[in-house]
């Protein structure tokens, strides 16, 4: 009986916002470490009908970053702009073995930044790239409607950027060329979305 009031008491002290918060705060950490549990419990409906809303609440969060592969995603979006913007000309084709769930600006912004970057040669390898990456990836996800937002907006970002880009190349008729190649390459990605 005794440990009965206990639990009852800490449960009416729990402040389920820090909860929450500590939960979230855990995510990040396993992101910036790029650490991807390996295992996730799933509770039963029968389980879930005995906990407290708070304790779904605090269930669902984590159930949600697992199912969604949100620490994965997160932590590959990651990769992708570093190996575009630390170390381009090594790891640049690494980016199509990872999974995403969507582009985003960050990336758009450092996909341009390698671009600039390349030589011709590995400007076309950088779409070719690219494009496999962002081809497949649209064929294997299940892309929620605000993920597909972002990365047609991101999309597009990348592309004005690679117009504005086009006129700086106007003497350079190879760089135009592939640069034009790339807005391209975008455009049938954005039709495959």
């Amino acid at each position: 009986m005794f440990l009965l009031k206990i639990f009852l008491l800490i449960e009416i002290y729990v402040d389920w916002d820090k909860f929450y918060s500590g939960i979230k705060r855990r995510i990040d950490i396993c992101i910036e470490n790029e650490i991807i549990p390996d295992n996730m419990i799933s509770i039963s409906n029968d389980d879930l009908s005995d906990m407290t809303s708070e304790e779904k609440k605090a269930y669902n969060i984590i159930d949600v970053v697992f199912r969604k592969s949100i620490i994965e995603f997160s932590i590959n979006r990651l990769k992708y702009i570093n190996a575009l913007k630390n170390n381009p000309y090594e790891t640049f084709n690494e980016i199509e073995y990872f999974k995403y769930n969507c582009l985003d600006r960050e990336m758009a912004d450092a996909t341009f930044y390698a671009f600039k970057l390349f030589n011709n040669a590995f400007k076309e390898f950088l779409y070719e790239v690219f494009r496999r990456t962002w081809i497949e990836q649209n064929k294997i996800s299940e892309f929620e409607h605000d993920k597909i937002c972002i990365s047609k907006d991101s999309l597009e970002y990348l592309k004005k950027n690679l117009n504005t880009l086009i006129i700086s190349y106007k003497d350079y008729p190879f760089k135009r060329m592939k640069t034009e190649a790339f807005i391209s390459t975008i455009d049938s990605i954005l039709c495959t979305i």
